[in-house]
């Protein structure tokens, strides 16, 4: 994640911005049912209309805090995540200038292709499920518990046991499913290598009549990713079977419980709602951060593929200014007849190094005179021809 946080630092404001918004938003949810079972209380026990109301004032207010800052807060964070993107495939695309062909033909062009298109789309919907789904949870849970336990210590237990086996069962399937993605980003790698192998070969293939066998190398390209990606979803499938089956039962429980404490005098009829409701948000919320936390392997692949491009040396690059000759020819004056007039053409070249481009000035006939080499000295033209290849 240092390559997010590298390219996230100069929009650090709008990333505070977009987390303040959106914890807002999670905490007016999380209101909203506590006001709703104090005026289901309120009507229970014959309040005033003028205490309902008011009541009802408040939670329309918060419900309307938390929708104006969940706009808001996404708006922010597809901003954000837009110009991080779009920083990313300019460095890449800044950095494919830099490479020669060797460094191409190591990574491949496929593969460059998909880094720059493929990677960067996932490390943007990383973010994105990161900021809005993850990082709310530890807020979720504490706000939640904190008022649950408010309400009744013994069903707050229960809906602690409830997260509790929901994160282990999450736990054990995302152990299971990282390798499964990983697997997948090489997958797709491969399909486009042998996609861009059929198309600039399509003559080749034709000439020698490969296409069956062409065909059937790009279809087991496909299987493969294909079964991957089923495994993945099953185990997606099986992870949201069981967090809803912690949650009905946890709603159960508390149903079975509040029965005998409502008629001991101990709970009231609304409370049973806000429970439920904590309960729901917080096993809601859990359940989207297992999904994006079993898909952030397949982020941080893309991270680390993107960032073997950007760290990249390339094995061609252009000397240091120090470290480089300064070989320009002064001018001279030019000539009628065969040959090509000399004239000012500024190059350099590393220091100890091999000189073949100096021939290209030399063409303009047999021995006119000496001219200077920045940096090699004064030799003639005739020197200057036997010592260049």
């Amino acid at each position: 994640m240092r390559l997010v946080a590298r390219f996230m630092k100069p929009y650090w404001a709008l990333c505070a911005v977009t987390t303040v918004l959106l914890l807002i938003d999670v905490v007016g949810a999380l209101v909203i049912p506590t006001f709703a079972a104090e005026l289901l209380n309120e009507s229970a026990t014959s309040a005033s209309f003028k205490k309902m109301t008011i009541t009802a004032v408040g939670m329309g207010v918060a419900a309307l805090i938390s929708g104006m800052c969940a706009v808001a807060g996404g708006w922010c964070c597809s901003q954000l995540t837009s110009r991080v993107g779009k920083d990313m495939r300019m460095a890449l695309y800044r950095k494919s200038m830099d490479l020669s062909i060797y460094d191409f033909r190591n990574f491949g062009t496929a593969s460059i292709t998909t880094r720059t298109i493929n990677d960067v789309v996932n490390i943007q919907m990383a973010m994105t499920n990161v900021l809005c789904m993850l990082m709310p949870v530890p807020i979720i849970f504490i706000i939640a518990l904190t008022l649950s336990f408010r309400l009744d210590v013994t069903l707050s237990l229960w809906l602690l046991v409830a997260i509790v086996f929901v994160c282990v069962v999450a736990l054990f399937i995302m152990r299971s499913a990282a390798p499964l993605f990983r697997k997948l980003q090489k997958l797709l790698d491969r399909i486009g290598a042998v996609l861009l192998e059929n198309l600039t070969g399509v003559r080749v293939i034709r000439a020698f009549n490969k296409e069956s066998h062409e065909r059937r190398r790009m279809d087991g390209t496909f299987v493969d990713y294909a079964d991957t990606s089923i495994k993945a979803n099953r185990l997606f499938a099986n992870l949201d079977g069981l967090s809803y089956f912690g949650m009905n039962a946890f709603i159960v429980v508390v149903y079975f419980l509040a029965g005998g404490r409502i008629s001991a005098g101990n709970f009231q009829i609304g409370d049973i709602t806000a429970i439920v409701e904590y309960a729901i948000m917080a096993l809601f919320y859990l359940m989207m951060a297992q999904m994006v936390i079993i898909t952030l392997p397949r982020a941080l692949e893309c991270c680390e593929r993107v960032r073997l491009v950007l760290d990249h040396s390339p094995q061609i690059a252009d000397p240091e200014p120090g470290a480089a000759v300064d070989m320009s020819v002064p001018p001279a004056p030019g000539r009628r007849g065969a040959g090509v007039p000399r004239c000012d053409i500024p190059f350099r070249g590393r220091a100890g190094g091999h000189v073949a481009t100096c021939q290209l000035l030399l063409q303009d006939g047999p021995d006119h005179g000496d001219h200077r080499w920045h940096g090699l000295g004064q030799i003639d033209d005739r020197h200057a021809r036997t010592a260049v290849p």
